[in-house]
C-alpha cells in the first residue's frame, strides 16, 4: 500500500452515482495514503448531492457542476478531468500521486503519462485489462454488487376455459333403454274368444220348420215367440 503521498483527488460523484458515504469512504482510505493537498469534485449538485456537496465545501475542495452536454441515460466520462490531472501535475511540482474515480473510459494514454512523471495512479478497477494493468493502488468503494437475476420467462397466456358441457346422462339413458325395447319381441296378441255358434241354416224351407216348431211350443206366449223367432234369425246372419 502507497505511504506518505502528496495526493490530488479527482472525483466525478455524479457519473458514478457516489453517495456521502462513497465519497467519505474514499477520503479515508485516501488518508491513509498520505496528505491530500488538492481535490476536485465533479457533478455534486446542491440538490442532488447536497451532503457531498457541503463536505465538499467544508474541507476546502473545488465543486465542479455537471457537464454542459449530458444525455440522459449515459454515464459519460468527464472529459474534464483530462486536463485538470495534466495541470494539477505541472503546477505541483510535491505532487506524487493522483486519484481518479470516474467512469469507464479509455486511460491508458493518461495513465502512462502520470507513471513516465513519477506520479503513482490510485483509481477503481473499472476499466479494461491494459488500463489496469496501470493503476498502483485500487480504491474501494464500498459498494454492494447487485446480481442482476435472469428475467422469468412470460408465461403464456391462459387459454379461455371451454364451455360446460350439459350433462347429458339421463338422455343418454332414455336411450339405452328406447333401442333395448326395439330389440325385444313384441308381446303375442292375447287370444280373442271364439265367435258363438252359429244355427246352422240350409234354406228357407227349414227356417219355416223352425218358426212353425216356435209357435206350437209358444201358442199362448206370443211375446216369447217374437224373441225366440229374433235369435233365430240373428244367429243365421
Amino acid at each position: 500500500m502507497l505511504r506518505n503521498r502528496n495526493i490530488a483527488f479527482f472525483i466525478d460523484v455524479d457519473n458514478m452515482d457516489l453517495s456521502v458515504e462513497h465519497f467519505e469512504n474514499v477520503l479515508q482510505q485516501l488518508g491513509a495514503m498520505g496528505t491530500i493537498i488538492s481535490g476536485k469534485v465533479y457533478g455534486a449538485g446542491e440538490r442532488k448531492h447536497k451532503a457531498i456537496h457541503a463536505a465538499a465545501q467544508l474541507k476546502g475542495y473545488k465543486l465542479e457542476r455537471q457537464m454542459r452536454i449530458k444525455r440522459r441515460g449515459r454515464k459519460d466520462f468527464d472529459s474534464r478531468i483530462f486536463v485538470d490531472v495534466v495541470d494539477a501535475v505541472n503546477q505541483a511540482p510535491g505532487l506524487d500521486a493522483v486519484c481518479i474515480i470516474a467512469c469507464k473510459s479509455d486511460m491508458v494514454y493518461l495513465y502512462s503519462y502520470l507513471r513516465s512523471r513519477g506520479v503513482k495512479v490510485i483509481a477503481v478497477d473499472n476499466l479494461d485489462e491494459a488500463g489496469n494493468a496501470l493503476i498502483d493502488e485500487v480504491i474501494d468503494l464500498g459498494r454492494v454488487q447487485v446480481i442482476k437475476l435472469p428475467k422469468k420467462a412470460a408465461k403464456p397466456a391462459a387459454q379461455p376455459a371451454a364451455p360446460a358441457q350439459p350433462d347429458r346422462t339421463e338422455e343418454l339413458l332414455r336411450e339405452i333403454e328406447r333401442l333395448r325395447a326395439q330389440q325385444q319381441p313384441a308381446p303375442a296378441p292375447a287370444p280373442q274368444p271364439a265367435p258363438a255358434p252359429r244355427a246352422s241354416y240350409s234354406g228357407d224351407g227349414d227356417l219355416i220348420r223352425q218358426i212353425e216348431d216356435l209357435r206350437r211350443q209358444n201358442a199362448s206366449q206370443e211375446d216369447d215367440l217374437v224373441d225366440e223367432i229374433r235369435k233365430l234369425l240373428e244367429g243365421i246372419e
